[in-house]
């Protein structure tokens, strides 16, 4: 078996494939603590029926066979960079049309922006779409 390159293969959501590409760099981490940098080299033109993802792959460099075949691993892809906040997942309501915001104060109403969340991590949900001023 040719572990170098080896290959991770992941899921990209319905949500954000208008803006995932081929080439894009990416950050593989391993639950074996191996962080190693690929590029994404295949994504697939069709969903998965059963979970409405597209399959995706990124090439490892593995040089040294440090990354075994099946072993557990995350993926973070550089997609660009727009403005984001972070907030406590608490925040987050669903508008009387179902869209995804949270509810600000502007001049001293309370006001529904949409949003649309970009990550969901241990300290809180990142965003997109807030004013910056938010």
């Amino acid at each position: 078996m040719q572990l170098d390159p080896t290959l991770f293969v992941g899921q990209v959501s319905e949500a954000r494939i208008g803006r995932a590409r081929l080439g894009l760099e990416a950050m593989v981490t391993t639950v074996t603590d191996h962080d190693v940098a690929g590029k994404v080299t295949f994504i697939a033109a069709t969903t998965d029926a059963a979970t409405r993802s597209f399959p995706a792959e990124i090439e490892l460099p593995n040089t040294d066979g440090a990354i075994r075949d099946g072993i557990i691993a995350s993926a973070t892809v550089n997609m660009g960079s727009a403005p984001a906040h972070l907030l406590p997942q608490s925040t987050l309501t669903l508008d009387a049309d179902g869209v995804l915001g949270v509810q600000t104060v502007e001049d001293g109403m309370a006001k529904f922006v949409p949003m649309q969340i970009a990550s969901d991590t241990r300290e809180g949900v990142w965003v997109l779409g807030l004013p910056v001023s938010c």
